[in-house]
């Protein structure tokens, strides 16, 4: 299928979490791409689980279309902002009940700027590829 030849690498890796489903022609034309692209099976796998960790958030958006690797980013930083938000939790219990604050107050900055860097690298991906799609219109 030569719609698959053109979709970037993150895209095929995706596919599977959109809420839409594939054909096994579909799956096996998507699995050949990514032969054809260097990766084996096992690194698909391998990629599609540390995709999947990323995108779990699709099964409130449901989106149909498409997924890619500023998804994923994006799912990433939902995943660390929820780190930040019980990280601070425990930070204020211990504050408030005297235990010890270094540890949880660390995890709590750390994924809290882990967070905002993978926001703004998604959000940067975002406005690239809005850029490029408006680009391809204006050229048509």
């Amino acid at each position: 299928m030569e719609q698959y030849a053109k979709a970037r690498t993150s895209e095929l890796i995706c596919i599977p979490f959109l809420d839409s489903s594939t054909t096994p022609s579909e799956r096996d034309a998507i699995a050949a791409q990514l032969r054809s692209r260097g990766f084996g099976r096992i690194s698909v796998l391998f990629l599609r689980i540390l995709a999947g960790l990323g995108l779990w958030w699709n099964l409130i958006v449901w989106e149909w279309v498409s997924l890619d690797l500023n998804d994923v980013l994006f799912g990433y930083a939902i995943n660390f902002g929820l780190v930040t938000l019980v990280a601070t939790v425990v930070t204020a219990v211990r504050f408030f009940t005297g235990g010890p604050l270094l540890a949880a107050g660390a995890v709590a900055l750390a994924s809290s700027l882990v967070c905002l860097s993978l926001l703004l690298i998604a959000k940067r991906g975002y406005e690239r590829e809005r850029r490029a799609t408006e680009h391809t219109r204006a050229a048509v």
